[in-house]
């Protein structure tokens, strides 16, 4: 009998994974929320999250395709065998994120669209789901191999700094909601003064009001 080997990614692949995880526990919310729209405020407290949820996940893509897998490819040529594909998950993921902006847009202005606004939010969230488990199949036993703790450290902290703020502000509370306190506040001790002090006193309130639809959902 052959034996089927088990990845478990390095500790330094944290980040990474628990970015994912909020993304996939946002785009699992955001049918439901979507369904328990009942006016055309609450539609567009949706529509509001909505905007700041693509943008992060849109990035998070950019970020792959501009600085990470070209780094592996250099070092695992191997790797470039899975770029088509996960290429073409992203360009699924941008139309799917389209159509769903068209139906919360939609829905902004008749309620009765929350059929088709449900549909396009449950096909992204698999789409989302199908993607992100092809990527980490390939792509984290690939950074493991490549990467040290080290010098993945290295390469966050570089793409941490070419991050813009108004980007930062939204994912900073979005991918510690809903983690342990201890865990976010040993995150939170290594990150820059400026920044505790911005996340505590802004960019948490606001993230608090503006995810209050998809709070509401569970």
């Amino acid at each position: 009998m052959t034996e089927t080997m088990t990845f478990t990614p390095p500790d330094f692949l944290e980040g990474i994974i628990v970015v994912h995880g909020a993304m996939l526990r946002d785009a699992d919310r955001l049918p439901r929320a979507i369904d328990a729209v009942t006016t055309a405020e609450a539609a567009r407290a949706v529509q509001r999250w909505f905007v700041k949820f693509a943008r992060e996940v849109e990035h998070h893509h950019l970020r792959e395709d501009d600085v990470v897998r070209p780094m592996l490819i250099e070092r695992e040529a191997a790797f470039g065998d899975s770029l088509d594909t996960l290429q073409a998950d992203h360009h699924a993921l941008d139309a799917a994120m389209e159509r769903t902006r068209t139906g919360l847009a939609a829905l902004v202005n008749d309620l009765s669209a929350s059929p088709e606004a449900v549909a396009a939010a449950a096909a992204l969230s698999q789409l989302l789901a199908d993607h992100l488990e092809r990527e980490e199949a390939v792509m984290f036993p690939a950074l493991a191999h490549v990467f040290t703790a080290e010098t993945f450290t290295e390469l966050e902290a570089e793409l941490f700094k070419a991050t813009p703020k108004r980007l930062i502000a939204f994912e900073l509370p979005f991918a510690f909601d809903g983690l342990p306190g201890e865990r976010v506040a040993d995150k939170m001790a290594e990150m820059p003064a400026v920044i505790r002090l911005l996340h505590r006193w802004f960019w948490q309130p606001a993230y608090d009001r503006l995810v209050g639809p998809l709070a509401a959902v569970g």
